[in-house]
């Protein structure tokens, strides 16, 4: 056989075999893709097909699906309601990390466009799951509740029982962060933190994160009594940020929060279902960071209950509405549970000057009971304010405290700047008031920083930014 004829013999053997493989192999990749079509694969990466609450809803479940990743959500105006008294957007609580991203503030609005009472827009939730350890981010979208300020029912004069509408609702979750996003008219509350789990089971539960660079408005406040002399309406509500640990843990020590983020500790986690102080116990610390974020037109702008303890740093604040700035809830409402831990604040500008829109009632820091440090903050009053007669103050106490130990106490208030519009300079002696609490000075609170020879302690603050808000 000559060359020719077993190259010719070669090439048909080679054809041959293809024409019997490639069917084989054309069957395999057809029924593939037929099991890819049918959906029954997930992806890491989905952008929503809209801004609604049903759309971002299904792409967060195909993530949650696919192990986690990144939900996008295009940029646009979108009508997002949720169901009355209910979560538009559930985050599952499973243990993959679950980001949702809009396209920037202003450029994906989620607007709630109908009265929906006690509901919330964004919601990850814990009901007796297993703990998980995983993140949640949520960043690059507006929020915007719906208030009826302008249009009462008859008779109705206090949104707080009839309207109760929150943005975002964090329970349980470890290293979430929440950035980049501005929240306007929740008459509850724009970010919620929640560490409750309800039980005795305690030790295994972390709640802690991030706030930051985001914008909180609820200019609604402003169409309302008694800002609005023709009106009859009397908004109380519009808390910019609650943060809550658990209301049946409470660490006594101090130390073990000041300057912290992670955990590093565990207590005694006995409770008898009417404890004590020393039988309260939890991770230690839970808390949360807020920094480089803008408030105005508040109730409260911060508060805090139930053992919830976080550091607020490097804001603005401004045009109060009502109360407190900064507040401490030292009474959660029930007769065993504890009210707000503490705080650590510095860095802040808080300016008060717009003191029309507080009633008369208006301060920097409202404690009602817990711990920590006040440092280096600036705090601008209008011209003239009475500072002795409670119109404008850099912190006021109060006792609403049903256990004496979260009465305040071991708490440090130095290096702050109280002036007048003018400049004229009020002591920080002078910027406390005393006149409904008295923790007592040198007893209660201090007006230096912590010192080994006075308190066995001194403070150092946790590294600013925070490094969960240097991930991209």
């Amino acid at each position: 056989m000559n060359l020719n004829t077993r190259f010719i013999k070669l090439v048909l053997i080679a054809v041959l075999i293809v024409i019997l493989v490639i069917p084989v192999g054309y069957t395999l990749l057809t029924a593939s893709i037929t099991i890819n079509c049918s959906g029954t694969v997930a992806s890491s990466n989905v952008t929503a097909l809209s801004g609604s609450a049903p759309d971002i809803q299904a792409a967060v479940n195909t993530v949650a699906a696919a192990g986690g990743g990144t939900v996008h959500i295009p940029a646009g105006n979108f009508a997002f309601n949720p169901p009355a008294n209910g979560i538009g957007v559930i985050i599952p609580y499973t243990n993959v990390p679950i980001s949702i991203i809009g396209a920037g503030i202003g450029q994906t609005v989620l607007t709630e466009t109908q009265f929906s009472g006690f509901s919330t827009m964004f919601a990850r939730t814990w009901s007796g799951q297993s703990y998980s350890a995983a993140s949640v981010r949520i960043s690059g979208i507006s929020f915007v509740g719906f208030v009826y300020a302008k249009d009462l029912p008859t008779g109705i004069t206090d949104d707080w029982n009839t309207q109760g509408n929150n943005g975002i609702s964090i329970a349980c979750t470890q290293d979430f962060r929440i950035d980049h996003c501005s929240f306007q008219n929740f008459c509850s509350a724009a970010i919620g933190t929640n560490a409750n789990t309800g039980s005795i089971d305690y030790t295994t539960i972390i709640d802690r994160g991030v706030i930051d660079h985001c914008t909180f408005s609820n200019p609604y406040k402003t169409l309302c009594q008694p800002f609005n002399a023709t009106g009859v309406y009397s908004a109380i509500g519009g808390y910019d940020i609650i943060v809550v640990g658990d209301y049946y843990a409470w660490d006594s020590n101090i130390q073990d929060y000041l300057g912290h983020y992670y955990q590093f500790a565990t207590l005694n986690s006995t409770n008898d279902g009417n404890p004590t102080q020393l039988e309260y116990g939890a991770p230690v610390p839970q808390t949360i960071y807020i920094e480089n974020n803008n408030f105005t037109e508040y109730r409260h702008a911060i508060s805090s209950t139930g053992g919830g303890y976080y550091v607020v740093r490097y804001n603005y604040f401004s045009m109060p509405a009502q109360y407190r700035a900064v507040d401490i809830h030292g009474n959660p409402g029930g007769s065993t549970e504890v009210g707000g831990r503490g705080l650590e604040a510095y860095g802040n500008t808080i300016d008060l000057t717009n003191e029309s829109m507080t009633n008369g009632d208006c301060a920097a820091f409202g404690l009602r009971g817990g711990s920590g440090v006040i440092w280096n903050n600036t705090i601008i009053i209008p011209n003239g304010g009475n500072v002795a007669e409670g119109l404008a103050l850099g912190i006021e106490f109060n006792n609403d405290a049903d256990r004496s130990f979260c009465l305040v106490n071991h708490l440090y208030y130095w290096n702050n700047a109280i002036e007048e519009q003018s400049g004229t300079q009020i002591t920080e002696a002078q910027s406390i008031s005393t006149a409904n609490y008295n923790p007592g000075l040198n007893v209660g609170y201090f007006l230096r920083a912590p010192d080994t020879t006075d308190d066995g302690f001194t403070y150092t603050p946790y590294t600013y930014p925070l490094p969960l808000t240097l991930e991209p």
